[in-house]
């Protein structure tokens, strides 16, 4: 019994420190979020002033209020889309395994850093294979895991001229039981002594990193029954990659 609780303490540890991380993270990309939340928020602003101008016309332009509204109601959405996703992030529950589309899954993850891309100058292309089945995870920490990864690899190609910044997301088949997602950059490489340790608790190379991300993504990653691994040598590129178990698969 005693060993039982010891265990229980331990995750329920882990998870709260993996929330912390979430909470912490999103609060990094927090002007970003509100750049991408003020675009759809000010075309809603600007079609509804329009709606009200082609109302006080002689005679009313329906189609054209018609129009604006059909707009907002798009940007409303998009807007909505970001909050949810946001909130699903840095929600504090406990795990929860359920079979998801993995690729889904990424285009929230990218959809939050979007605004990173696009400040960085950062060329993003993602990969998929034919067939790629459903996992069994739980969704929120593995956006926890692809936000690290997206967000390191952002890091790492500060100093890479902004016409060679490539981040390539590639998504397929490993086996019949595990798919394998992988997250390359054209930054500078790591030296063998930095990839050695990149994994262990509070090690970074970032000025103001607490050296848990990686840590923590591959802890995740463990439980789920996968694995988180790198390759990587100077002057090439950097990939991470890891394995999810294929839902229905004997390995979940």
């Amino acid at each position: 019994t005693q060993r039982q609780e010891a265990s229980a303490e331990r995750d329920a540890l882990r998870d709260n420190i993996a929330h912390m991380s979430r909470v912490n993270a999103m609060g990094e990309l927090s002007a970003s979020l509100a750049h991408e939340l003020n675009q759809p928020l000010g075309a809603i602003l600007s079609n509804a002033q329009a709606a009200v101008r082609f109302m006080a016309m002689e005679p009313p332009d329906f189609d054209e209020v018609r129009d604006a509204l059909v707009d907002i109601v798009d940007d409303d959405k998009r807007a909505g889309e970001i909050v949810r996703r946001l909130r699903q992030m840095v929600r504090d529950t406990a795990s929860e395994y359920e079979a998801c589309n993995v690729l889904e899954l990424i285009m929230d993850v990218k959809a939050l850093v979007h605004g990173e891309f696009m400040v960085h100058h950062i060329d993003v292309h993602t990969q998929v294979a034919d067939t790629v089945p459903h996992v069994m995870c739980d969704r929120v920490q593995i956006q926890q895991v692809m936000l690290n990864l997206l967000t390191n690899a952002i890091e790492s190609m500060k100093d890479v001229s902004k016409d060679e910044r490539r981040l390539r997301i590639r998504l397929s088949l490993e086996s019949d039981s595990f798919v394998r997602i992988g997250v390359s950059d054209s930054g500078a490489g790591m030296e063998p002594d930095t990839m050695a340790s990149v994994f262990e608790p509070f090690y970074t190379t970032k000025k103001s990193g607490m050296g848990m991300g990686l840590a923590i993504s591959r802890k995740i990653i463990e439980r789920h029954g996968g694995t988180l691994c790198v390759k990587s040598s100077p002057e090439t590129e950097t990939v991470f990659f890891f394995t999810l178990p294929c839902a229905g698969s004997s390995e979940t």
